[in-house]
């Protein structure tokens, strides 16, 4: 299984805040809640998780889930403001630092393919 775990950090740099979750799920692979739905794209996309969840027994492995991106989509924003999960609810940003890593994850893994 293909994931990365990323947190924010502080305006030092610091690792501190909210940690995420990103899955890779290609053609053929489970997501969705219990990975009962099956992803029938050629285009592979990424599902997002609030990993402070991870381990409840209401939620996935990762965390709760919280959004599903196309890989390109991803590849395609501009970093530099990270990523902005839902705008409903605040602590769901990845700030631009740990949004870049996993830009950067995505790339090596789009590479290999």
């Amino acid at each position: 299984m293909d994931t990365i775990t990323v947190q924010n950090h502080d305006q030092f740099g610091a690792a501190s805040g909210r940690s995420f979750t990103f899955r890779l799920v290609r053609k053929g692979e489970g997501y969705g809640r219990d990975r009962c739905l099956t992803h029938d794209d050629d285009r592979p996309m990424v599902e997002v998780y609030d990993s402070k969840f991870a381990g409840d027994p209401y939620c996935e492995a990762e965390g709760q889930t919280i959004a599903q991106y196309y890989v390109e989509t991803l590849l395609g924003m501009d970093g530099r403001y990270g990523l902005d999960l839902h705008g409903g609810v605040s602590e769901w940003k990845v700030d631009n630092f740990a949004f870049g890593i996993v830009r950067v994850w995505l790339n090596s893994h789009m590479a290999t393919r």
